[in-house]
């Protein structure tokens, strides 16, 4: 019925990206019913993580979002999602997800190469949720 806005579709698929990757490593994950700077609530056995997810479909070797306006609303938890694919498709297994403590998020535009260390996978997962 109504259309559905392209920012809203692209921040869903990653969240969705999100929930699933992280569903992998032991990591149950949920949205929030309302969005106050936490898209999802995050637990690994005890530990507890509120997690705000940036999502883009630039093919760049860059991401880019608005620090202050991120920084101004509590999280423990950025996860920077770059979708793959071209027009409506995407390629969800060549889409790249990077997770960042609050602390380690110093600006707001961050080369592809620069997030190598924070990609998803279990080291990082242990690091964050211990």
């Amino acid at each position: 019925m109504n259309p559905l806005d392209p920012n809203l579709q692209t921040g869903t698929i990653g969240e969705l990206l999100v929930q699933i990757r992280l569903l992998q490593y032991d990591v149950q994950a949920v949205a929030t019913h309302k969005d106050t700077g936490n898209d999802l609530l995050a637990t690994k056995g005890e530990i507890f993580r509120a997690i705000q997810v940036k999502t883009t479909r630039t093919s760049g070797r860059q991401i880019t979002f608005k620090y202050r306006q991120l920084m101004a609303k509590k999280f423990h938890v950025l996860v920077l999602v770059r979708l793959s694919g071209e027009n409506r498709r995407v390629d969800l297994d060549e889409s790249d997800v990077y997770l960042l403590r609050r602390d380690e998020v110093t600006k707001s535009c961050y080369q592809r190469n620069e997030l190598e260390r924070f990609r998803l996978g279990p080291e990082r997962i242990n690091e964050l949720f211990q």
